[in-house]
């Protein structure tokens, strides 16, 4: 199997579009592994490791995205977002 290669997001946002396109992003990935998590945890008594850490990390982001889009900037900044999802297989059939 090759790989694909998809855009997601590109393009200019002012702030408020920014902030609210990529918390949305960043809550829904935050959401998709607690639910993960919280699974693991019914079927089998411990938390999913990698889930958990991912939720902080998803965390961390958030709180920069919060930060970078709070500041003081002119009434017409934009901000260029781009992102990229590389979808490709693992295992070789």
């Amino acid at each position: 199997m090759g790989s694909t290669t998809i855009s997601l997001i590109d393009g200019e946002f002012n702030l408020q579009e920014a902030r609210e396109i990529l918390i949305d992003l960043i809550n829904k990935k935050i959401h998709y592994h607690s639910l993960k998590n919280h699974e693991k945890w019914e079927r089998n008594g411990f938390e999913d490791v990698f889930s958990a850490n991912r939720i902080k990390e998803l965390q961390c982001a958030r709180e920069k995205i919060l930060e970078l889009t709070s500041k003081e900037f002119p009434k017409d900044f934009k901000l260029k977002i781009n992102s990229i999802i590389e979808i490709g297989g693992i295992n070789d059939f």
